[in-house]
């Protein structure tokens, strides 16, 4: 038994097992037991509970299977919910008892039973993994460095040269970008698999090579406020892997040179970057990310525990902060007030979207003095790019009565088709989200005064949808504040 097991750990498993084979029993004194066997770990394993045994029948026979230790409390404990579990599927699958009669050992030698063994494990492979996720998945919660274009492409950050090479000053600040800025990049997605770079992932164990869970969280430069951006499934590290590495590398050195321009875009040293090679450490299933559209703040996060670009273990009390941040956010959080500059996040900085930027503040801003002013609603039933539905910001909103809400969604475009094209899918979100919300109104809010048609269209759209929707023309040329909306 221990040398098919020996021969088996010099073919990547750890092997583990007894060192004497003799047991006392008060009826007949010292003897051997009956079988014997020893445990064989793929690297990699997170739980010693779970393993495959090679072993020697009192029949004779050479016995291979996947097994348990099923007398631990992790079984125990589960009312033999896990146990009966295992034995079930483990059979079905052929995972269970495997046998060599002793009249058939002799047509083997150690070679093919060891082929033979080998074989039967790495068949068994997905299903030992299958267990493993289920009952210890690996679940890390992983920061990257703070980005305004949705991490697709850098969006800079201030640096020194002086500060290159210091390892106690952050990578970002030493040359004006993170390589992590370009982890959702269309660019480098390949047949449904996302590639690109997380710091954190650098700090994993080389065994653990698979994460069933990351939580990626950022922190605002400007304020350390902590934001959750979403959440990854089935996670593989894939540095160190060259057979992988060399697969991907053509695709990352196609997009070599933009890269290079994106970064002289943000003034960060493209120089540096000329002289190293970005490449992935990390790869995932983009449909099976569930990224938000717009970050969550997670005030709970807000502790000096969490600044770092570790790869912290979601257990315990992280495990229930990033539940409870997650939960609250399938609510509506109204917050009365309106939204300073600092307060707004926004993932473009092109010229164009600071024009919209300024035209967007500046409906809201009218919105919030008319309906104080002219309406008559007190300031603290009114709330401008304050409150969260799920995961997103809405433009303004109004507590008509305790719990019952009217939503706005404003637009800059010149064509009011465009307006409702543009809104109505957000509020119709908004509206869905928290099943919980009682709505008064939906008032989609654009420069553009609707045309006869487009008129005709919205009454349409109303009756399919039937909700109390509507739209107000905003009017930036009035002077006088009563004069600036107008309900179409």
């Amino acid at each position: 038994t221990k040398k098919w097991a020996k021969l088996l750990e010099q073919r990547d498993y750890i092997m583990e097992g007894r060192i004497s084979w003799t047991e006392l029993d008060k009826g007949v004194g010292q003897h051997f037991k009956k079988y014997t066997w020893y445990r064989l770990l793929p690297y990699g394993h997170r739980n010693k509970l779970l393993f495959f045994t090679v072993g020697i029948h009192e029949d004779g026979s050479l016995v291979y299977k996947m097994d348990i230790q099923k007398n631990d409390k992790f079984f125990t404990n589960h009312i033999n919910k896990h146990k009966n579990y295992f034995y079930t599927v483990a059979k079905e699958e052929g995972a269970r008892w495997n046998s060599i009669k002793p009249t058939e050992v002799q047509n083997l030698n150690w070679d093919s039973l060891v082929e033979l063994t080998l074989d039967f494990m790495d068949k068994q492979m997905g299903l030992y993994w299958e267990f493993t996720s289920e009952w210890w998945p690996e679940e890390r919660m992983m920061r990257l460095t703070w980005n305004e274009n949705n991490w697709e492409y850098p969006s800079g950050h201030p640096w020194k040269k002086k500060n290159q090479a210091n390892s106690n000053i952050a990578f970002e600040k030493q040359y004006g970008f993170g390589y992590e800025e370009w982890l959702f990049n269309l660019r480098y997605r390949k047949d449904g698999v996302q590639y690109g770079y997380i710091r954190g992932a650098e700090g994993i164990s080389r065994s653990e090579y698979f994460l069933e869970k990351v939580v990626l969280f950022t922190i605002r430069s400007n304020d350390k406020k902590r934001f959750i951006i979403g959440e990854l499934k089935d996670v593989e590290i894939i540095e160190g892997n060259e057979e992988e590495q060399e697969a991907i590398a053509p695709l990352f050195d196609a997009f070599r040179n933009e890269v290079i321009e994106e970064l002289q875009a943000v003034n960060a040293d493209w120089q540096y970057f000329s002289r190293a090679t970005l490449r992935p450490n990390v790869k995932f299933k983009w449909e099976e990310a569930s990224i938000y559209p717009d970050i969550l703040p997670a005030d709970a996060l807000d502790d000096k525990r969490f600044h770092r670009f570790n790869p912290y273990r979601i257990e315990g009390d992280l495990q229930t902060i990033l539940r409870q941040e997650v939960e609250k956010d399938l609510k509506m959080r109204f917050k009365k007030g309106k939204a300073s500059a600092s307060e707004s996040y926004s993932k473009e900085t092109t010229a164009r979207k600071s024009r919209v930027k300024r035209s967007h503040t500046r409906i809201t801003d009218d919105l919030y003095d008319y309906l104080h002013q002219v309406e008559g609603y007190p300031e603290d039933k009114l709330s401008a790019e304050l409150t969260r539905v799920g995961n997103s910001i809405v433009d303004f909103v109004i507590e008509e009565e305790e719990n019952r809400f009217s939503l706005f969604e404003a637009k800059t475009y010149s064509l009011g088709l465009r307006n409702i094209r543009a809104a109505i899918g957000q509020l119709l979100e908004y509206s869905l989200m928290d099943r919980d919300l009682e709505l008064h109104r939906l008032i989609i809010v654009g420069p553009a005064t609707l045309k006869k048609e487009e008129k005709d269209y919205f009454e349409r759209l109303k009756a399919v949808l039937k909700p109390n929707l509507y739209y107000w023309a905003y009017q930036p040329a009035e002077t006088a504040l009563e004069h600036k909306f107008k309900p179409q």
